[in-house]
């Protein structure tokens, strides 16, 4: 099992969700390689998001 934790500062969720979309969009051929690599081995996944109140 793997975790990976990013952090990144955005105004509201919508512009979270509308970059990680994006990321998907059309992916160069490394990156689609990678994706597929990823996808290939993964059985279940889930993601977390959590809201720092400062």
């Amino acid at each position: 099992m793997d975790t990976v934790v990013c952090q990144w500062e955005f105004d509201s969720l919508d512009q979270y969700f509308t970059m990680e979309r994006g990321f998907f969009v059309s992916p160069n051929e490394n990156v689609q390689s990678l994706i597929n690599t990823f996808n290939s081995y993964a059985t279940s996944g889930y993601k977390e998001i959590y809201e720092v109140i400062q």
